[in-house]
């Protein structure tokens, strides 16, 4: 059982960064009663949350490969 090892399981850094990155993009582009983004003010609309989850899952993807590519090389090195 894999998922019950600690150590096989991967770190949760490409899911925070794919997150962060995703919230930062969706605020220019949102627009709610409380705040309108400078993107959404130009009449593009509420598209915040598509933009979001683009983002997030591109930068998850690149982060992930990234993170996968990192350790294989770790894992040799330490062999």
């Amino acid at each position: 059982m894999t998922w019950a090892s600690y150590t096989l399981l991967p770190n949760s850094i490409p899911v925070v960064m794919a997150f962060m990155c995703a919230c930062g993009a969706l605020v220019p582009f949102m627009s709610q009663a409380w705040y309108v983004g400078p993107v959404a003010r130009h009449g593009s609309g509420d598209i915040g949350v598509f933009v979001g989850f683009v983002v997030g899952a591109i930068t998850y993807a690149l982060a992930r490969g990234f993170e996968k590519s990192w350790y294989k090389k770790m894992s040799k090195s330490d062999a």
